[in-house]
């Protein structure tokens, strides 16, 4: 019968520590109250800074406009091809700018046709 009673006293002294460790770990209202006010806040926060759906598209059609604008006034290869075709190239200016006259020089040849 002592073993009995001895064994249902340990059952008890078991119970009564999961008990104990069950309310150390447990949350109070008032801690539950302030995580579920903390999420709140958080929560509100996110909706206050997130973008719309139509804010989202807004921004989509933006760049799509931009990115249309420059495609239509980029240069292809082919015009760029084209135009560095028709570059002169640093000699041509060279033998141009050699074959210049020079304001003074165009100032003589006026000088000399209104005489």
């Amino acid at each position: 019968m002592e073993a009995i009673l001895n064994q249902i006293l340990d059952k008890l002294q078991m119970i009564e520590h999961e008990v104990s460790d069950v309310k150390t770990n447990m949350a109070t209202k008032q801690e539950l109250e302030e995580v579920k006010q903390n999420f709140t806040t958080e929560l509100e926060d996110i909706k206050a800074n997130m973008a719309t759906k139509r804010e989202l598209e807004e921004v989509k059609h933006s760049f799509t406009k931009e990115i249309e604008d420059i495609k239509a006034n980029m240069a292809t290869k082919q015009e760029l091809e084209d135009i560095k075709a028709n570059m002169a190239t640093k000699q041509e200016l060279e033998d141009i700018k050699a074959n210049m006259a020079t304001k003074q020089e165009l100032e003589d040849i006026k000088a000399n046709i209104v005489n």
